[in-house]
């Protein structure tokens, strides 16, 4: 009886297939390796068709963490595609192959080294992902001015425009980084009767939380700069309001008061930084550095890439020869404050030397993750910036020590310039000259 059984159920599977391609053959007139030939070649007509590029709206990281960055693209018949993005001046432009390829679909690759698109997908430092981004797209839908693409290893979603004949990629660029670099990123608003704050992030994450609940009920989504302000990478639906794109409105004479506009039902949020808020261009310049009553001259020289704002800080640490040894401060574009964190130096001979952070008041541990923020007394005439813990770790000094076959010590070949000494305690002021 049991063999009847699998013998029926054999029977019926057997017929069943027959009938799905016998369903198959009636519905397309063409096999499916000619079907994928025919979406290889369209794709490809379409992509060289637009004779001023493509404009794609590439997003990072698994689950889209890194946020989304402008790409501009041109592909040409010689099979060589040209790169613009906001990761990079304005005018750079960086040339490599590209293809479509046959995979259960087309496939848009770039196989050759493309030094604006594949820093975005090698290893990082230490992250074995880097930032997580593709160089391979699966063409999932194409129209007349729209490609639909999914990143074929982190899977993230992103939409690619036809870019209008009259516009010049070098200005959409500089348009979209002067709305980058005087952006503010938390606000305040009314949204369909409901009080909520809003706060965006230097990875472009957007999240929308009510005052007026328990919980702080949470709306999130990811974003992209534009020329005018900010796009959400899918809309949001906020207290029954939905929101996709918003108008930034720098106030010029206190960013701290910009605004977004939505582009619908004139939804307005209002800037909501805290009063110690600068930009990071206030920043930069000449300062009196100060600890345990001994000073020195420092100057912060900026340093801009697409993945965040530092300071290079001159004259605060010479080595052995009396050469400068760089030291980063950080800048925080959320809270417009710097900061200084336990960091690694360079290196002599054998031995990685660190910027450790010291607690020397609470007993002297050191910590080489922790470290301080810069507090701004408020006055922008004669700025003075204070030190406090940017954590638990009581940071109030900092120390030099270095790394050497397993074994840590106190590094005294370089000396800082306002004590003299490779130590430098009780951090106290910053003022601006």
């Amino acid at each position: 009886m049991k063999k009847l059984y699998i013998y029926i159920t054999l029977a019926i599977a057997t017929l069943t297939m027959q009938s799905c391609l016998h369903d198959n053959d009636d519905v397309f007139d063409k096999s499916a390796a000619e079907r994928i030939d025919e979406a290889v070649a369209n794709a490809k007509q379409m992509l060289i068709s637009a004779d001023n590029g493509w404009s794609l709206e590439y997003y990072l990281g698994s689950d889209y963490v890194y946020g989304g960055y402008n790409m501009l693209v041109k592909f040409g018949k010689d099979g060589k595609a040209h790169l613009s993005s906001e990761i990079a001046k304005s005018d750079s432009i960086s040339s490599s192959s590209w293809d479509i390829t046959k995979d259960q679909g087309p496939v848009l690759t770039f196989p050759t080294y493309n030094a604006l698109l594949h820093e975005l997908t090698q290893p990082y430092q230490d992250e074995v992902n880097g930032y997580e981004g593709d160089y391979e797209f699966v063409i999932m839908k194409v129209t007349q001015d729209t490609i639909f693409l999914q990143g074929k290893k982190w899977k993230n979603e992103m939409i690619m425009t036809r870019i209008p004949q009259n516009m010049n990629w070098v200005d959409h660029l500089d348009s979209i980084a002067t709305v980058r670099d005087n952006f503010i990123y938390l606000y305040k608003g009314n949204v369909g009767g409901k009080n909520f704050k809003f706060t965006l992030d230097a990875d472009k994450q957007f999240t929308a939380t009510s005052e007026e609940t328990v919980e702080g009920e949470e709306i999130k989504s990811q974003f992209i700069f534009t020329t005018k302000g900010i796009k959400l990478r899918k809309p949001v639906v906020i207290n029954g309001e939905t929101i996709s794109t918003l108008e930034y409105k720098q106030d010029e004479s206190d960013v701290r008061k910009s605004m977004l506009i939505s582009d619908v039902k004139d939804i307005t949020l209002e800037g909501d930084c805290p009063s110690s808020f600068q930009l990071f261009s206030d920043l930069e310049g000449s300062y009196l550095l100060t600890a345990n009553n001994k000073s020195a001259m420092v100057m912060l020289e900026p340093i801009q890439s697409w993945h965040g704002k530092e300071f290079r800080v001159k004259n605060m640490l010479k080595d052995e020869n009396g050469e400068d040894v760089d030291v980063l401060i950080g800048y925080d574009p959320v809270y417009g404050r710097m900061t200084l964190q336990a960091q690694y130096l360079g290196s002599k001979d054998q031995t990685a030397v660190y910027l450790g952070a010291w607690a020397l008041a609470a007993g002297g541990s050191i910590s080489f993750s922790a470290g301080v923020v810069l507090k701004w007394n408020g006055d922008a005439v004669a700025p003075v910036y204070s030190f406090e813990p940017n954590g638990a770790f009581q940071t109030d000094s900092f120390i030099l020590f270095g790394y050497t076959n397993e074994d840590w010590d106190s590094f005294e070949d370089w000396t800082f310039t306002a004590t003299g000494s490779y130590k430098l305690p009780y951090l106290s002021s910053m003022k601006k000259l």
